[in-house]
């Protein structure tokens, strides 16, 4: 039997209790391939056994967005998430609907998040930057039917089910490839060395070895995003210095600039005594992705990168290209999971989640980063921290 847990927050209690009302009739569902897909270890031949399977709803509500949030952090349990929060917007006099979504999504992204309301302080593009994942945002205005809930319900409980299937299968899926990359890029180093090899040899171990590293790089990206959206990432924050962070990376991405001769990379002089409180790690790995993506895209000129302190305090660290650049129909849509644009701008190989998982890693600490660009003029990427960073 599936459960779906729901949190209803309204400070109305009559439309709190309409809500309780129209879930107290268990609901059939289709979702019985999904359950079973999800149970820990499904008995064969049981796993498709009944036509049809009951969704039981466990309701929560709660009068106040703090007392939702409260709500929420005492019964989000790892093996029973809530998958739905349904969210009145205005709600004095307490935080509004927005604040309350945009505490909940940081406690656990994968959540879907049901803005209602009648009348809103705020247009929906503030809502979606406040609240972020805008895939799993979704907005009700009042007056509404007793079906619609139901349906929408219904179907965010699908939604998430579907993501939680497609995460445990890629995450699998991931974990197996990873033996034998390991042994053919293993192999092909040793081949390398081999002496005697022709030239044209030479070259196909050359292309044996370049295409496996490009598999081992989707891979880890696969698994990196699967424990992003799964929240099993665990940062390991320690003081760092941005300038000695910043010289590390380009270090390492020197020898691959060597691969394009119309193309140089630029390290401006980095401000001194800038310290962030980072994953020094994680915060390499986005810096490493964002310039990598400037290499790939950008044919003749220059990647520079800088630093900078803004006039509010915050560290600036800017990526700068003078590449294929983005077209302002695609700008918004390229740190989503999965997100490519080859088919209108290029034909570089990857899976599209190089940026997504930049923007993951970056807002976990407590940073934002954004681009400017445009079609044929290069592209600005600027990420921006706290010069104490988040604790």
């Amino acid at each position: 039997m599936i459960r779906s847990k729901i949190l209803f927050i309204d400070d109305e209690k009559e439309i709190l209790s309409a809500y309780e009302s129209i879930f107290k009739v268990k609901e059939n569902s289709h979702l019985n391939e999904l359950e079973s897909l999800l149970e820990e270890e499904p008995e064969e031949e049981n796993v498709f056994e009944e036509d049809m399977l009951k969704v039981d709803y466990d309701i929560f509500t709660a009068t106040q967005g703090e007392e939702g949030i409260a709500i929420f952090k005492e019964h989000n349990l790892e093996d029973n998430p809530f998958k739905i929060v349904f969210i009145d917007m205005r709600m004095p006099p307490g935080i509004n609907g927005a604040e309350t979504a945009e505490i909940i999504r940081a406690l656990d992204d994968r959540v879907e998040i049901v803005i209602i309301t009648a009348y809103s302080d705020l247009n929906l593009d503030e809502i979606n930057r406040k609240v972020k994942s805008p895939d799993k945002l979704f907005y009700l205005k009042k007056p509404f039917y007793n079906e619609e809930i139901k349906q929408i319900t219904l179907n965010l409980t699908v939604k998430y089910l579907n993501n939680e299937v497609k995460n445990r299968f890629v995450a699998n899926v991931s974990h197996e490839l990873r033996t034998p990359l390991a042994s053919m890029l293993g192999f092909t180093k040793l081949l390398e060395k081999t002496e005697g090899l022709s030239r044209d040899q030479s070259e196909l171990v050359s292309i044996i070895k370049d295409n496996s590293m490009l598999m081992e790089q989707l891979v880890n990206e696969l698994l990196m995003s699967v424990q992003l959206q799964q929240k099993r990432l665990e940062l390991k924050k320690e003081t760092c210095n941005v300038k000695e962070v910043v010289k590390s990376v380009i270090k390492m991405m020197i020898p691959l600039f060597k691969n394009k001769k119309d193309v140089v990379l630029v390290a401006e002089s980095c401000k001194e005594n800038l310290i962030c409180h980072w994953d020094a790690m994680r915060m390499k790995q986005v810096l490493i992705n964002i310039v990598n993506n400037a290499y790939k895209f950008t044919h003749e000129g220059e990647v520079r990168i800088s630093t900078e302190l803004s006039k509010d305090g915050e560290v600036l660290i800017k990526i700068k290209d003078s590449g294929i650049g983005i077209s302002e129909d695609v700008k918004e849509e390229i740190f989503g999971s999965f997100t490519r644009v080859e088919d209108k701008h290029h034909n570089t190989p990857g899976l599209g989640l190089g940026l997504n998982i930049v923007r993951e890693i970056v807002e976990m600490h407590g940073g934002e980063v954004w681009v400017e660009s445009e079609l044929g003029s290069g592209s600005l990427f600027t990420l921006k921290f706290d010069q104490k960073g988040a604790a």
